[in-house]
């Protein structure tokens, strides 16, 4: 992950990953950051020709978290789905894809009716966080989750099942995901008491 910190680059990234996908358009839910204040930007993008490592693992984010200058957000004109970090049948999207998830043990599983959302506890909602330590074959582990505000309101803007990288890829995914192995999510989840905005797009 890079931090980015202007809209130009979020635009160059885009123009980068959409080079890559059968999709356009992936970000025109972001068109309100110019009213907004940047705390932090991430992303993660594979390489334009990529090796049979990437292959294997094709998958991008690029996730911007802002504030509000006049602390007031509004939910958006148009989504498809709206839930909270509270919905014990979240379709959470580790991004790691592994048979067996030594942590996050409740992600990559979808539930019928609900759409595929980013793992917000990787991200800081300026709510602090929470560190676990574990023991896995001997060797210690300390995991950081932040902690997620209650009053988060998240909404999936578009999302979409299918693979739509440009390149075919054989890739391992749960069978835990059923007709969401390959797709892509984006959205946004708002916390009012906290004065955050993520946005998000996820393609895997």
């Amino acid at each position: 992950m890079y931090d980015i910190k202007n809209c130009k680059t979020i635009k160059n990234y885009s123009e980068n990953l959409e080079s890559s996908l059968i999709v356009d358009s992936i970000f025109n839910h972001f068109d309100g950051l110019d009213g907004l204040n940047f705390i932090s930007a991430e992303f993660s993008i594979p390489p334009l020709n990529p090796s049979p490592y990437y292959i294997r693992s094709l998958k991008a984010e690029c996730i911007v978290i802002c504030s509000s200058v006049d602390s007031v957000f509004k939910a958006p004109k148009f989504f498809i789905y709206e839930t909270t970090p509270c919905n014990e049948e979240n379709f959470i999207l580790s991004m790691i894809f592994k048979e067996k998830l030594v942590f996050n043990k409740d992600h990559d599983i979808y539930y019928k009716g609900n759409y595929p959302i980013p793992d917000l506890g990787r991200y800081d909602f300026n709510a602090g966080f929470t560190k676990t330590d574990t023991i896995i074959g001997g060797e210690r582990f300390v995991y950081k989750r932040y902690n997620v505000p209650s009053d988060t309101k998240i909404y999936v803007h578009e999302a979409k099942n299918g693979s739509f990288w440009k390149v075919d890829a054989d890739v391992y995914r749960p069978e835990t995901m059923d007709e969401w192995k390959h797709g892509y999510s984006k959205g946004t989840a708002i916390s009012k008491e906290r004065n955050i905005i993520l946005y998000w797009f996820i393609v895997w």
